[in-house]
């Protein structure tokens, strides 16, 4: 009995041990499985492919975006034609963007990289044409011998005043004098103080009387420098022109003329007549006489035809001779008023009224001329 029951008991030990290693087997089976169950599924939406960098291509339209911007942005620092780099500059931006936009539609497939730098040299050489153009608008917006819409046009005068009245409004409050009379066409009436042409190069300005120990600065073309010295300190004229406000510490008008009264204009409806010889010959023995007699007066002066000369761009210039065909003055016409010369022959008798302007570089002058006969 002992030993069967020692036979028996390693037996028995066997079936528990295997049994017990079918029990871990299962139990491991079983967790394994349990862990499976609880795992999330992977989602079934396919994955997303990417470009290969090495097989991205390149965007033609940055390339063209590029090219323009590049250009543009070149002759935008130029000066005076840097506003045409405006037209390459945005070219190339819109191009540069469609590029991006292509781009970034194509998952990859086409770079992003060019479009980018052909939008931001665009964009650069478009704002510095835009900062050339906005410059050269304002310089010519602010150049008072161009001339505006406004100023194009016949414009009659706003306001006529007395020059002291003007001086006056600007000294006791300048804002509500410019909001009333900056940029308007007015006509100012006063006493001539001084005339000069050192206050503005290309200019003669005439100062009429202001307020005491001030003034108005009228200024004139330089073409009329002669008949303005002409003028008497303490004469009263008119004058119109385009009031610019305070420059400096004076009130300025520019592009001025001089309106001719009625008395003036009685004195100008009968010019002095003179034969050229006489004339040549006053100014011969005494300048200053003559000066005072004949300089800045109207005069119809009568001559042998000399030579008829093609000047500066729409100036003639007429010599008027002795019988002995020795010139004796200069005429200055414009290229209409001188057409009436292309009938006439040298040596032909001719009267021609124009204001004498006296000696002008040892040369008797005369301008504003037109043919009498």
């Amino acid at each position: 009995m002992t030993c069967r029951a020692a036979l028996v008991q390693p037996r028995q030990r066997f079936l528990m041990d295997s049994n017990n290693h079918g029990y871990e087997e299962y139990d491991s089976h079983r967790r394994n499985d349990d862990v499976e169950h609880d795992r999330p599924r992977e989602s079934r939406r396919p994955r997303q492919r990417h470009a290969d960098p090495q097989n991205t291509q390149v965007s033609v339209l940055g390339v063209l975006s590029l090219v323009l911007g590049s250009g543009g942005l070149s002759i935008s620092v130029i000066p005076c034609i840097g506003v045409l780099g405006m037209i390459g500059g945005g070219l190339g931006l819109i191009l540069g963007l469609l590029g991006m936009a292509e781009s970034k539609s194509s998952n990859g497939r086409v770079g992003m990289g060019v479009p980018t730098a052909g939008t931001f040299v665009s964009l650069t050489g478009l704002l510095i044409g835009a900062a050339w153009f906005l410059l050269m608008a304002g310089a010519f917006r602010n150049n008072p011998n161009i001339p505006g819409d406004d100023e194009a046009k016949v414009e009659a005068p706003a306001l006529t005043l007395p020059a002291i009245d003007l001086d006056r409004e600007y000294d006791q409050n300048e804002l509500a004098a410019d909001s009333k009379y900056l940029n308007k066409l007015i006509e100012l009436n006063g006493r001539v103080k001084r005339v000069n042409d050192e206050t503005t190069p290309g200019k003669v300005t005439v100062e009429l009387v202001g307020l005491p120990d001030s003034f108005v600065n009228c200024r004139f073309p330089l073409i009329d420098k002669a008949r303005l010295e002409a003028m008497e300190i303490g004469q009263e004229i008119v004058v119109r022109g385009r009031c610019r406000g305070k420059i400096g510490d004076r009130v300025a008008l520019d592009d001025c003329t001089r309106v001719i009264g009625e008395k003036e204009l009685e004195a100008d409806s009968a010019p002095v007549r003179v034969l050229a010889a006489v004339l040549a010959s006053e100014y011969a023995e005494d300048v200053m006489q003559a000066d005072e007699k004949y300089r800045g007066k109207l005069v119809d002066v009568t001559g042998t035809l000399g030579k008829v000369i093609r000047g500066k761009p729409g100036k003639v210039s007429v010599q008027v001779d002795d019988d002995d065909g020795v010139a004796l003055l200069t005429c200055a016409f414009t290229a209409d008023a001188a057409k009436p010369f292309a009938l006439l022959k040298p040596g032909q008798r001719v009267t021609i009224r124009g204001r004498c302007m006296g000696h002008a570089d040892a040369v008797l002058t005369f301008t504003g001329c037109s043919l009498v006969k």
